[in-house]
């Protein structure tokens, strides 16, 4: 997601890890609160949509 030098600044100031390459693929949540998220890397392989976008693809076995 695309974040301003400031928004980004903020958010390691707030203790966030920004890490690239990588999209959400599950929530934790305990007794209605969220407890946790599970990611996946993912990469490019070249493909491209519609809008000649780059298409980001899931790497096997990377969720962390």
């Amino acid at each position: 997601m695309p974040a301003d030098r400031e928004e980004i600044h903020a958010a390691i100031e707030e203790g966030i890890e920004i890490v690239e390459l990588a999209r959400p693929a599950a929530l934790n949540v305990a007794d209605g609160a969220l407890t946790g998220l599970v990611c996946l890397r993912t990469e490019y392989t070249g493909e491209r949509d519609s809008s000649n976008r780059k298409i980001p693809f899931d790497v096997e076995g990377s969720e962390f």
